[in-house]
This record gives C-alpha cells, sequence and structure tokens, in this order.
C-alpha cells in the first residue's frame, strides 16, 4: 500500500504535529517539509500537496493550535453553570490546556502568535482568539461600570496570572506534586476577582 494513499485523510493535521514535535524536541531550524515527511512516514514530496513550503507549514501549526486553544475555552464557557465563577473557570481551563499540551505553550511562546498593544489605559490584542474570549469574558463578569483604565489593570492582572501559572507548571525545572487542577482552581479564586 503506499503510504501517501494511506495517509490522504489526515496528513495535513499529521504534519501539522510532526512539526510541532520537531520544533520542540529540536529547534525551528530543523522544521523542514521533508523532515515532518520523515517524521509521517511518507515521502518526501507529499507535504507539498497540503503546504508549498516552510512557511505554510509553520502558519497552519500555529492556526491549529489558536483554533484548538479558542474551541477548548469555548466549550468550558459553555459548561459553565455559575456566572461568578465564569472567570476562574475559563482561567483554569486557560492553564490546564497548556498543563495538557506543554508543546504547544512552547510553540505559542515562541513565535509570533499574536500583538499586543498596552498604553496606561488600555490593553489592545485583537489578533489572538483566545485573548479575545478572554477579555470578553472579562468584561461581562466585571460590567460596564469600570473605568477602561481599571478594566485593563485587571485584564493585564489576569492574564498575567495564567500566563504565569501556564509557564510555571510545564516548566522541566518544576516538579509539581498533587492535584495540579485543584492548585489552579486555588490561586485563581484567591486572585481573579467574581
Amino acid at each position: 500500500m503506499n503510504n501517501d494513499s494511506y495517509h490522504h485523510n489526515n496528513l495535513k493535521e499529521e504534519l501539522i504535529n510532526a512539526g510541532i514535535e520537531i520544533i520542540n524536541e529540536s529547534g525551528l531550524d530543523n522544521l523542514s517539509l521533508r523532515n515532518a515527511a520523515k517524521r509521517c512516514n511518507v515521502s518526501h514530496a507529499a507535504p507539498y500537496k497540503h503546504f508549498k513550503n516552510k512557511d505554510e507549514l509553520l502558519n497552519a501549526i500555529q492556526q491549529h493550535i489558536i483554533d484548538d486553544f479558542s474551541i477548548h475555552l469555548n466549550e468550558s464557557l459553555n459548561n459553565c453553570t455559575e456566572n461568578n465563577d465564569i472567570l476562574c473557570i475559563l482561567g483554569k481551563s486557560y492553564v490546564t490546556y497548556f498543563v495538557e499540551r506543554p508543546c504547544y505553550y512552547k510553540f505559542i511562546a515562541s513565535q509570533p502568535s499574536f500583538h499586543m498593544k498596552i498604553t496606561n489605559t488600555s490593553l489592545i490584542c485583537d489578533d489572538f482568539q483566545p485573548f479575545t474570549i478572554f477579555k470578553n469574558t472579562a468584561r461581562k463578569v466585571l460590567g460596564k461600570d469600570i473605568s477602561e483604565k481599571d478594566f485593563s489593570a485587571v485584564l493585564m492582572s489576569m492574564w498575567a496570572l495564567v500566563e504565569g501559572l501556564s509557564s510555571i507548571l510545564i516548566s522541566n525545572n518544576v516538579d509539581f506534586e498533587g492535584d495540579y487542577a485543584q492548585f489552579i482552581d486555588g490561586v485563581l479564586r484567591s486572585y481573579i476577582p467574581k
């Protein structure tokens, strides 16, 4: 059986996952369509059916992670029944997503996945859907009465908290013993406003 025909239904996704593994294991310089094809056990020409070059694969990896992460966050919002807990639940979902997929976090952290503009009175990041979900949810919970400056300060604090927890818990230098989900929940409930 020809490997290319065997993989034709999911080769694009396999190449994306292979690309993430390659980048995390040996760095961006080792990412190539040929290396991704080798990891997927297909011919070196097979990836060109899905990607013109390494940059297209890199963009597809980034979009795959952002889309998957956004779906994960939206699912946690859809399953939330207590409005008072929604920011904690969203924050917990944010951190656990990356704890369960550390290679995704490392990829997002190493790539120009989004652009954030911070001023003394505002926090703008319109090109990263997970942040938009976080921001819109915070706005609903905190209401319209909070000033834009105060809202931006609270939003930055919450964003820094979930980013920091994610970074710490996936670090190779950190050995966590116990129930990390319970730990995350406790930290978030201590700091995220209701």
